[in-house]
C-alpha cells in the first residue's frame, strides 16, 4: 500500500519511502512502453535508464548474457537490441541480436520486408482487408 503519511522526522521518512523501501519499487512489474511497445523493467542502479528508472527488458537479458552494458543508443549510434522474429514480447536471448548502430539495424528490417514482398508476389501471403491482418495464402498444394 501507499507510505506512511507521518513520521518522527526527515531521516525517518527517508529511510522509510526511498529505494526498496518505496512503495512504487517494484523490479519484477512490467512496463509496456505506449511509444514502440517494448517490455521495460525498473532498474534503479542501471547507468543507462531512462528518467523514469526503466530500461527495455530485451537489453537487459543481452546485458546478463554479454557481462557487460550495451553502450547507449543516441541519434543512431551505439548497441540497441533487435528481435530476431520481429516480437518485441519475446526477450529470450535466442532471439535477440546485438546491432552496432542504426544503420545496421535499419538494414535487418530491410532484408525482412524485402522477404515479405516476396512472399506476397509469390501468393504465399495475402492480406484480408476485412480483418486488416496478413495471412497465410491457402494453396492445394501446402
Amino acid at each position: 500500500g501507499k507510505p506512511q503519511r507521518s513520521f518522527c522526522n526527515d531521516d525517518c521518512r527517508v529511510v522509510a519511502i526511498s529505494g526498496k523501501n518505496h512503495y512504487m519499487h517494484d523490479l519484477d512489474k512490467e512496463y509496456i512502453r505506449k511509444k514502440g511497445g517494448y517490455v521495460m523493467l525498473k532498474r534503479y542502479d542501471h547507468p543507462h535508464r531512462n528518467k523514469d528508472n526503466l530500461v527495455a527488458r530485451a537489453r537487459l537479458v543481452v546485458e546478463k548474457h554479454i557481462g557487460r552494458y550495451l553502450t547507449p543508443f543516441l541519434n543512431g549510434i551505439g548497441e540497441l537490441t533487435h528481435h530476431i522474429n520481429m516480437d518485441k514480447h519475446e526477450d529470450k536471448y535466442e532471439n535477440l541480436l546485438v546491432c552496432d548502430g542504426a544503420a545496421i539495424h535499419q538494414e535487418l528490417h530491410g532484408t525482412y520486408n524485402k522477404l515479405c514482398k516476396g512472399l506476397m508476389d509469390d501468393g504465399i501471403v495475402g492480406f484480408d482487408s476485412k480483418t486488416g491482418y496478413f495471412r497465410k495464402e491457402k494453396t492445394n498444394d501446402r
